[in-house]
């Protein structure tokens, strides 16, 4: 990022901000930057308006990398970032490059590397009970409040903003075997929770199944998880939909013959919606 730009962020007025931990003028002026821009985003779209590349140019200096989505889209990366700090943002833009270019789409994520988070076990549990937690109220018709969300699992070692949307994420464990616990919050209560683990050797696998086989099983009333579990292995991602009062559990895999992907969905009381795949290729 250029001077100029870097000067930008440090401009800002600071908003009050819930990390609970001492982070310096420099993560205060990430995050409000971070904060700031996506509201202008969110604003220009719900109006139908257009957040320029120019603007994105203004504020961000140029892209530190830039990539081909398809023949209409292209993608710049952008970092702001310094060697004695231990948080950093990346900014992500979705340019049309139909007709006049414009912004479609921005993603911001901004990392504090002094938070770490090393007790899988602990934090697992801790996880959980904040799952749980959020399936009683559920059922009650209310929500998990962010502040409740922080009071449980502390501060996240990232946080995204994408659009309406405001994503806490967990990094636990080290880089061999490692789970995210993802928050997804909506006007700040809790949208979604997701479990996705990062261990080394998750795609690395053959699920024992068919895609006829599988498609038989999707037929088959009152299959279970701990079913799935017996016939594939545990998932690699637990998603709990609080809108749609759902939960879909995911495997990947690079290496099996046929899928690529299974999903298996449950409502909240454990009883099977659906089984989806998708094969290699598609």
């Amino acid at each position: 990022m250029n001077d100029e730009a870097f000067e930008i962020c440090r401009n800002r007025i600071t908003k009050s901000h819930w990390l609970k931990w001492s982070y310096t003028c420099f993560a205060e002026d990430v995050k409000s930057l971070a904060e700031e821009e996506n509201s202008v985003f969110v604003d220009a779209m719900l109006n139908e308006e257009v957040y320029s590349v120019e603007k994105l140019h203004e504020t961000f200096g140029e892209p530190s990398s830039e990539e081909e989505l398809d023949d209409s889209t292209s993608r710049q990366f952008f970092n702001l970032e310094r060697e004695d700090e231990a948080t950093s943002l990346e900014v992500i833009a979705d340019i049309s490059t139909e007709d006049a270019e414009e912004v479609i789409n921005l993603t911001f994520s901004i990392d504090f590397e002094d938070v770490v988070y090393e007790d899988a076990d602990a934090f697992s549990d801790t996880y959980s009970e904040l799952v749980d937690h959020a399936l009683v109220l559920h059922n009650e018709g209310t929500m998990i409040e962010r502040d409740q969300v922080v009071e449980t699992l502390c501060d996240p070692t990232t946080i995204t903003l994408a659009g309406s949307y405001e994503l806490l994420v967990y990094s636990v464990g080290d880089s061999d075997s490692s789970t995210d616990y993802i928050v997804v919050l909506l006007d700040d209560k809790v949208y979604a929770l997701n479990e996705h683990s990062n261990a080394d050797g998750n795609l690395e696998k053959d699920f024992d199944i068919t895609p006829s086989q599988l498609n038989q099983l999707s037929h088959t009333s009152g299959v279970t998880y701990n079913e799935m579990v017996d016939q594939i292995g545990q998932p690699d991602s637990i998603y709990h939909d609080f809108p749609n009062s759902v939960i879909t559990y995911v495997w990947y895999s690079d290496t099996d013959e046929d899928f690529s992907e299974i999903s298996y969905i449950t409502d909240f009381r454990d009883i099977m919606v659906g089984i989806g795949h998708q094969l290699q290729g598609e």
